[in-house]
């Protein structure tokens, strides 16, 4: 469940793909710190889940119906 703590400002390190699908890779140390791959973390009030937690880094993928939002 969505507590609404602002846990850190991420910094978006990449956006690859287009409408068919993105994958979204942002630097949020303290998050990164505390995300397993596989959990649901809030970005900009959207849930994604994280495919890759490496180094200070979360990876996501945006399926087609996300980006449409």
């Amino acid at each position: 469940m969505f507590t609404g703590i602002v846990r850190e400002l991420a910094e978006v390190e990449a956006v690859d793909g287009g409408r068919d699908g993105a994958t979204l890779r942002v630097r949020a140390p303290a998050t990164a710190a505390a995300t397993a791959k596989g959990d649901s973390v809030a970005v900009n009030g959207v849930c994604l889940t994280a495919t890759a937690v490496d180094d200070g880094t979360l990876t996501f993928d945006a399926v087609p119906e996300t980006l449409a939002r």
